[in-house]
């Protein structure tokens, strides 16, 4: 678009035609002679389209990590025993999940006058002959729970506590309860 009449500087100031300004945004522009004034009228305008916003996408909340497989420790049988023989081994029923997993059980026992703590790790000796994995879910343990004649007359009670610790730090203990009758 040319404009036919030059821009002009008065008093610092730059002036463009009305007439150039207007057509430049798509007004139509009318000289009324009668009231001696310029009609200005814009033309309708295309429909206006709003700015694209982005979807929102709410935040990204994290998946918690998966659960390991690990050690259900659920039940331990027998959870009393009760023997007048001295040394008394017992065998114990181990009964939960993923026991494929435990790479140490732990006895400790109290009572009767003595404290006890014994660990067994997997591989060593005491596992390979006191630890049978009969499959993920059933496990077999072998402990002398009373050693020997302990001297007394009197009934003795100790109380156990298993320990099984797995692969993922976790672990999970049971309960039994021996008695000595002499």
């Amino acid at each position: 678009m040319l404009i036919d009449v030059p821009p002009q500087i008065i008093n610092g100031r730059t002036l463009v035609p009305l007439r150039f300004v207007s057509l430049v945004f798509r007004a139509s522009v009318d000289w009324d002679p009668v009231n001696r004034t310029v009609n200005i009228i814009a033309e309708t305008s295309a429909p206006v389209t709003p700015p694209v916003t982005p979807p929102v996408t709410p935040p990204v909340t994290p998946l918690p990590a998966p659960t390991p497989n690990v050690t259900t420790f659920i039940a331990l049988t027998p959870s009393e025993i009760t023997t007048s023989l001295a040394p008394y081994n017992a065998e114990l029923m181990a009964t939960g999940t993923n026991f494929n997993n435990v790479n140490r059980v732990t006895f400790s026992a109290s009572g009767g006058g003595r404290s006890l703590r014994v660990t067994w790790n997997r591989g060593d000796a005491n596992w390979k002959t006191n630890v049978s994995v009969d499959s993920d879910t059933s496990m077999r343990l072998r402990i002398n729970v009373v050693e020997r004649d302990p001297g007394t007359r009197s009934e003795r009670i100790e109380h156990w506590t298993v320990t099984f610790r797995d692969i993922f730090f976790s672990t999970q203990s049971q309960h039994f309860t021996v008695t000595y009758r002499p």
